[in-house]
């Protein structure tokens, strides 16, 4: 949808993108005036869950379905010149820094591409606004199908003003130049999306999606019987339910510590010269694998706090 209004033979819509991206680069702040032939087709996703459940690792395969970037030599008999990006990923940076997400965006345009973006734009007293008028200009020019950003609970740690400028730069670029934005984060997200009305419409265009761990049920059966055909153990332990039981109660249902304990199952399994996976190996692993904290409260526990923490 996001394409529907941007035809890259549309002389009026590169005209009117440029003069969008201007106002970026003079520092315009009025993120609620949008283009409506453009806003209209493209909306934001939001995808927000704990860490280890497989949102990053999901979205990425979905993402891999697709070409990432399309080289264009004809359109309609005509010559086109065009080397389009379906689709971008990135990951917010450690610290929130709005600087650092447009830097890691032009290095990351280099690296698909083969251009020098990051040499041209990225110089040491080029103002953010600058900087974030030629992203915009960037995205435009190479037709980005949708741009994902990850770990964007990281924004909590802006300084103060940075998280909403850069909320607002997502809006913005969903708004003036057609481009969907794709955010993931842990639950911690949910307050840094929470602190602009038009944040959370545009990101909830294409709807949004809290995905909570699995529960004890036929999904978590499905989940373990597909895990359970990576065994290396020179015993075959059939998967009973008391094994699914045990596994689930010392990870939760959480998928990175469940692949995470069976695997140390496994080893340990093996080193015991036993062979053999029982409910004692598996309890065993997740005590010495999964570290407790001083404060006698397990790690699992501690994943599952800032979920119970959050109100919808």
């Amino acid at each position: 949808m996001g394409y529907y209004s941007r035809n890259p033979l549309d002389k009026s819509l590169n005209k009117r993108v440029k003069t969008k991206v201007d106002d970026i680069r003079s520092g315009w702040s009025q993120y609620e005036e949008c283009d409506e032939d453009l806003s209209w087709s493209a909306s934001g996703f939001s995808l927000v869950g704990m860490s280890g459940i497989g949102k990053s690792r999901s979205v990425l395969r979905i993402l891999n379905l697709y070409p990432q970037v399309i080289h264009h030599s004809t359109y309609n008999n005509g010559n086109l010149t065009l080397s389009q990006l379906v689709w971008l990923k990135l990951e917010c940076p450690f610290d929130g820094n709005l600087r650092g997400l447009c830097i890691a965006f032009f290095k990351s345009i280099d690296s698909i591409l083969g251009t020098k973006y990051t040499n041209h734009f990225v110089k040491e007293r080029r103002l953010l606004d600058e900087l974030l008028g030629d992203m915009a200009s960037v995205a435009s020019n190479h037709f980005i199908g949708v741009l994902v950003i990850d770990e964007i609970q990281r924004l909590s740690l802006a300084k103060s003003g940075g998280a909403d400028k850069t909320l607002n730069f997502f809006v913005n670029l969903i708004n003036t130049i057609g481009v969907p934005v794709v955010l993931i984060g842990t639950f911690k997200a949910m307050a840094v999306l929470s602190r602009e009305f038009s944040q959370m419409r545009r990101g909830t265009g294409q709807g949004d999606l809290i995905w909570d761990r699995m529960a004890n049920d036929s999904q978590w059966q499905l989940f373990t019987e597909s895990l359970w055909r990576y065994q290396y153990t020179k015993k075959k332990c059939p998967l009973t339910k008391e094994l699914s039981d045990v596994l689930y109660e010392e990870t939760q249902g959480i998928t990175d510590f469940a692949i995470k304990v069976y695997m140390f199952s496994q080893a340990r399994a093996i080193e015991s010269s036993q062979e053999n996976i029982t409910s004692s190996v598996i309890r065993s692993a997740a005590k010495d694998n999964l570290q407790r904290h001083s404060y006698g409260c397990d790690l699992v526990t501690a994943m599952l706090e800032p979920a119970a923490n959050v109100r919808f």
